[in-house]
């Protein structure tokens, strides 16, 4: 029996030796360490801040002739995400920043102009997405130019679907060109913009939200305003696409031609029609 507890003696020896250098334990060390005084961490649970009570219903909802201040965006073409949906047909509640802790300052229908809202995304973040806002402006041109177009917004991911971008469109005002590009083909328009120094086009990032029957045949609506007129004709002045009232005869005069709404030759109008809406439009 000894003989057998003392072969067992030698082998747990021999297996705590072969532990001992295959963890590469200095002995030594370990004992410095122990010796000196320790730290300890412990792991301090976090809360996130709830969301304050508001009421959705209550909230302002962006419409063509209503100005509400919100943030601007610098966001360019390259910026551009996605385009956004509503996962369902109630309010969707958006803040002026990706902060849950205060409350939200506007929210945007499921529709816009009747029609399946779309919201261009220009950014993403953990549990958040900031959208363009589709309609109305920030400030009158009266005001502010610079706070009229490019509002952004931000509305919680999960509230939302994204899709991916498949068209987009340019307008060059100088070379008064619309440019749709697809994966499958590019198609060069010409074109009438804004008079310049008087009624131009504004420039930026903006998008197509619904079409709508005008005086001059059914046209592409975006979310530009003028950053000139306050109202034309007594109505919120957006900028869309459509046909030119003259018949074409305006298509790249020299120094534009309208108030601000980019003119098209009739034959080429139904190329915007056809874009999905929230596609992006970059005017430079």
């Amino acid at each position: 029996m000894r003989t057998r507890r003392v072969l067992s003696d030698v082998a747990t020896a021999a297996l705590l030796a072969t532990v001992l250098a295959a963890a590469a334990i200095n002995v030594h060390a370990l004992r410095d360490d122990l010796d000196s005084p320790r730290t300890v961490v412990v792991p301090v649970p976090t809360t996130s801040t709830p969301t304050p009570p508001f009421d959705v219903a209550s909230l302002p909802v962006p419409a063509p002739d209503q100005v509400l201040p919100l943030p601007v965006t610098d966001a360019r073409m390259n910026d551009v995400r996605g385009i956004a949906r509503p996962r369902t047909d109630a309010l969707t509640p958006a803040w002026a920043g990706p902060d849950a802790s205060v409350p939200p300052v506007v929210a945007l229908e499921p529709t816009t102009l009747g029609q399946p809202a779309a919201w261009l995304v220009v950014e993403e973040r953990p549990d958040w997405t900031r959208v363009l806002v589709p309609l109305g402006r920030g400030a009158l041109p009266s005001q502010n130019q610079t706070a009229v177009n490019r509002r952004a917004v931000w509305v919680r991911a999960s509230a939302v679907t994204v899709e991916p971008v498949v068209t987009k469109v340019l307008v060059e005002r100088g070379a008064q060109t619309v440019t749709v590009s697809s994966p499958s083909a590019t198609v060069h328009l010409p074109a009438a913009v804004g008079k310049h120094g008087s009624t131009p086009t504004p420039a930026g990032l903006g998008q197509v939200v619904a079409h709508a029957d005008t005086p001059h045949g059914v046209a592409a609506l975006t979310s530009f305003q003028s950053e000139a007129l306050d109202a034309f004709d007594g109505a919120p002045p957006v900028i869309a696409f459509h046909a030119d009232p003259e018949g074409g005869a305006a298509i790249r005069r020299p120094g534009g031609a309208s108030n601000g709404c980019v003119r098209l030759l009739a034959a080429d109008v139904p190329v915007l029609l056809a874009l999905p809406l929230g596609t992006p439009v970059w005017i430079v």
